[in-house]
């Protein structure tokens, strides 16, 4: 099972409000995904449920709807406890979050 972005993120259509805070936002996506890492290689999928909840409650205030996108994707896969998929796909997220970072 491949997995294949259908969505783009939209920074720039943040309101000013919200865009002021983005960099906070991306930083702390990206040391929840080190602990996303950490979960998937001690095969714990009730840590691999706690990132998506949390991460779904706040990625498409910010217009980050890749990461909506991916994180619905291994909620769905958490749900059928299939974490050799999740292993699978933790390359793509991982170049996705060097893309986040780039944002920084």
């Amino acid at each position: 099972m491949s997995f294949k972005f259908c969505t783009v993120d939209k920074f720039d259509q943040l309101h000013p409000n919200i865009a002021s805070n983005l960099k906070s936002f991306l930083k702390n996506r990206i040391v929840a995904f080190d602990g996303l890492k950490s979960a998937v290689a001690k095969d714990d999928l009730e840590i691999i449920r706690a990132f998506c909840h949390t991460q779904l409650g706040v990625a498409s205030c910010y217009n980050c709807f890749r990461l909506e996108e991916i994180t619905k994707h291994i909620q769905g896969l958490v749900k059928k406890k299939d974490i050799n998929a999740i292993k699978a796909i933790m390359p793509i997220f991982q170049e996705y979050v060097s893309e986040l970072k780039s944002n920084l």
